[in-house]
């Protein structure tokens, strides 16, 4: 349970990051794109890859502004998960592993604990 709700919560932040990366990213790539375009394009790069085909002369500049942004938002995304991981990764190595001393009398300090019956 705990990994899936690990997985949950660093999806949701991951994506708001990237979101947040896009968003910063595509406001500075607009110039000389149709307002209605470039709104859409701020809503997100699905938006912006849709507003394309009535942008006129400017869907390609749209297109690959949105592209862009994306891998700019992306990368922010990545890093800061490479940051998160390094963080548990430290915390890890100081925790270090349990010591023969800490495991409960009778099971070997490699094998998991077996779980408890729920009382009835």
């Amino acid at each position: 349970m705990t990994r899936e709700l690990g997985t949950a919560l660093g999806i949701a932040l991951l994506g708001a990051l990237l979101s947040a990366g896009y968003r910063s990213a595509i406001d500075a790539r607009l110039d000389g794109v149709p307002d209605g375009a470039a709104d859409a394009a701020r809503q997100g790069v699905a938006n912006a890859l849709d507003a394309a085909t009535d942008a006129g002369p400017q869907a390609q500049a749209l297109v690959r502004a949105a592209q862009e942004s994306f891998v700019e938002g992306w990368q922010s995304a990545m890093w800061a998960g490479v940051v998160v991981m390094a963080v548990l990764f430290v915390y890890v190595l100081v925790r270090g592993p349990r010591s023969p001393s800490d495991t409960p009398a009778g099971m070997p300090a490699d094998q998991p604990e077996p779980a408890r019956a729920a009382a009835g």
